[in-house]
């Protein structure tokens, strides 16, 4: 075989140098093309990060500026909006469509969380201002999740430290806003003492029962251990027996009795919500089993009581 080759190439070495011509420019082309579009890809997560970054100028001595803080999101919002623009104008080959469809989807998230902590911070004194915070707390999800899918890809753009460092000081601010707000509403002192506990067990709720599957699949995906989750579901529990007892112990007054008990059903959904799911990991960990339906349904049904409690828990604050 190779001998016909080489005699081939004796007898035709004009037609073979013809097609090597025409054949290794295409290849040098196409190649430089797509590692044109991959380095293209990560210039756009560099910017990304750099732009999130700029949020720690916001935190001064610990503490959230919000002068500074309005004036750095209307920076952040006009270059990222130049920057998903740029991203729209690339010739991009259809090997790399997907990366750059992941990364405009990111970039529009990231806009709309800028565009909805900006106008948090300006609107202080909003009567809507618990529906835009869960709204913030939706789209920091939902651009996390944005950008970590878009480490399947080799990418890692991201809100940063210095971004989660940002937004959760916006949250910490929010949330003084509206207990503030609150207590301003509310004459009696034993009111006011059951109001800010409840604040309090909700607020220390909402990362007990965060959803773990993005993570479970992510760490199925790097074939990590499965034991880190567990060690993490091990801490929520222990997390919730406690805000659990403080629950337990907290004054009621007679107008909270009913609030009181509609949280105490949220807190024994979340109960079984853990336990379910650290049931499901420990099988999959021993016997390879991934079956996270029972999971899934337990998680629905903890959010939906809790969805439940805050309509009424809001009623019973404007009702004082």
């Amino acid at each position: 075989m190779k001998e016909n080759l080489i005699n081939y190439f004796k007898k035709y070495p004009l037609w073979i140098i013809a097609i090597l011509t025409f054949i290794i420019p295409i290849y040098l082309f196409s190649n430089g093309r797509l590692n044109k579009d991959f380095q293209n890809a990560k210039k756009v997560s560099k910017n990304i990060n750099s732009i999130n970054d700029n949020l720690k100028l916001a935190i001064k001595n610990s503490s959230l500026d919000t002068s500074v803080a309005v004036s750095i999101l209307s920076d952040n919002i006009n270059n990222l909006s130049s920057l998903k623009n740029n991203l729209k104008n690339l010739k991009i080959s259809d090997k790399y469509k997907d990366v750059f469809n992941s990364l405009d989807a990111s970039l529009d998230s990231n806009l709309r969380l800028c565009n909805q902590t900006s106008l948090l911070l300006q609107n202080p004194s909003s009567n809507d201002i618990e529906v835009s915070l869960d709204s913030l707390y939706s789209l920091l999800d939902e651009t996390n999740k944005n950008y970590l899918y878009c480490s399947k890809y080799g990418l890692n753009p991201s809100l940063t430290s210095s971004g989660e460092d940002f937004y959760n000081a916006v949250q910490t601010y929010i949330n003084e806003i509206i207990k503030i707000n609150r207590d301003s509403k509310i004459n009696s002192s034993k009111n006011n003492e059951f109001i800010r506990s409840l604040d309090d067990s909700i607020s220390k709720l909402n990362p007990i029962i965060e959803d773990l599957i993005p993570a479970i699949e992510k760490v199925r995906e790097d074939k990590r251990d499965i034991g880190v989750i567990i060690d993490n579901v091990k801490e929520k529990k222990s997390s919730l027996n406690l805000l659990i007892n403080d629950f337990n112990s907290m004054s009621v007054p007679s107008q909270g009795m009913e609030c009181f008990e509609k949280f105490q059903i949220v807190l024994d959904n979340a109960k079984v919500y853990l336990d379910s799911l650290m049931e499901s990991l420990k099988e999959e960990e021993a016997f390879n089993k991934i079956d996270y339906s029972n999971v899934n349904t337990d998680y629905e049904k903890t959010n939906s009581s809790l969805d439940s409690f805050k309509t009424f828990y809001n009623e019973f604050i404007n009702s004082q």
